[in-house]
C-alpha cells in the first residue's frame, strides 16, 4: 500500500476518534440484543440470517453516528459548547437513543418469555425505588 494511502486511511480514522467509544457502546448493545434474542426465543436461527441481520443493524447504527458526528463537528458543536460543556452534544444523543433501543428491545424479549412484570426496565425501577426508601429511612 503506497504512503499516500495509508496517510489517507490514518486520517480519517484519527478524525473519527472521539467516536470510537460510542461506537463501541453500541455494538456491544448490538450483540447483547442478539445474544438475548437467541436465547430466548424458541425459533431456530441459523448463521446466515443471523450474520445478515447483526451486520445490518451494526452497518446502519455505526453509520447513523458517523453522520451525526459530521454533521455535529461541521454545523451544530461551536453552537452547543455555548449552552454545554460537553462536545459532540448531538452525537451522544444519538448514541444514547440506538443504545435506549437496544436496551427496550431486551426488555420486551425477556418480558414475552417470562411475562410482563419480569422486564429489566421494571426490575431496575423497582430497584431504585427500594434504594430510595431505604435512603429515605436512614
Amino acid at each position: 500500500m503506497t504512503t499516500f494511502i495509508k496517510t489517507i486511511l490514518f486520517s480519517i480514522v484519527a478524525f473519527f476518534a472521539p467516536v470510537g467509544l460510542i461506537m463501541m457502546t453500541i455494538m456491544l448493545a448490538v450483540f447483547a440484543d442478539t445474544i438475548t434474542a437467541v436465547a430466548l426465543t424458541k425459533k431456530k436461527f441459523n448463521s446466515r440470517s443471523l450474520r445478515i441481520g447483526l451486520i445490518s443493524k451494526m452497518i446502519s447504527y455505526e453509520a447513523a453516528v458517523l453522520l451525526f458526528f459530521l454533521i455535529d463537528y461541521t454545523m451544530i458543536n461551536d453552537a452547543m459548547l455555548t449552552v454545554f460543556s460537553v462536545p459532540y452534544v448531538l452525537t451522544k444523543i444519538v448514541g444514547l437513543f440506538i443504545i435506549g433501543i437496544e436496551v427496550i428491545s431486551m426488555d420486551e424479549k425477556i418480558r414475552v418469555r417470562y411475562g410482563d412484570d419480569k422486564g429489566v426496565i421494571q426490575r431496575f425501577k423497582n430497584f431504585v425505588k427500594s434504594i430510595k426508601k431505604i435512603k429515605d429511612s436512614i
